[in-house]
């Protein structure tokens, strides 16, 4: 569609990635897959995308991904500034700063939330992949880990009311986003 428009025909489309796939794979893909030309595309390879993986962080996980996630933003905006920076991670820890230091627009589509009041609702209610037993066990681990998550959710509510637009992929990730960010 914008490659239709005459209105964006002076606009510069980048994407910022992470993917190990040259950017002809890449746009040979998305040809192949939704019959759409990429002519007026380019991409800006990002040195720290690794980070970005839960794998990496065996504790605090979320925080670190946090950080991660916002040095990343950080890392591709440096490398080209953006009038319209596009989100497809739901990474809202970093449009604060994406939008103060750059004053870039922020359009995020979210998949999931980083946080959600189930996550927090979770805790007490036995192992799970991101609750140990160890945590299960004691009164005072399930403790800090309510707080950590309230800390957690509150930086991310606060961050994600930076959007200016926003879209989920599901009634169940729009309820969150609206519950957490107030919006869309």
């Amino acid at each position: 569609a914008l490659q239709q428009d005459t209105s964006f025909k002076d606009c510069k489309i980048v994407i910022y990635s992470g993917s190990h796939r040259t950017h002809q794979a890449i746009l040979d893909h998305v040809r192949d897959r939704f019959q759409i030309d990429c002519e007026m595309v380019d991409f800006i390879k990002l040195k720290h995308s690794e980070t970005m993986h839960a794998v990496n962080y065996p504790s605090f996980t979320l925080f670190w991904q946090m950080i991660a996630f916002t040095r990343v933003s950080l890392e591709a905006v440096f490398a080209c500034p953006c009038d319209v920076f596009v989100d497809t991670l739901g990474v809202a820890c970093a449009y604060a700063a994406v939008k103060i230091l750059f004053g870039c627009r922020i359009a995020s589509y979210t998949h999931y939330p980083m946080i959600s009041t189930d996550m927090l609702n979770q805790i007490g209610s036995g192992a799970q992949f991101n609750n140990s037993e160890a945590i299960e066990r004691s009164s005072l681990f399930k403790t800090v880990k309510r707080v950590y998550y309230h800390l957690l959710m509150f930086t991310y509510k606060i961050c994600g009311r930076f959007a200016d637009q926003v879209a989920t992929n599901s009634s169940w990730t729009n309820a969150h986003i609206v519950e957490l960010w107030g919006n869309p």
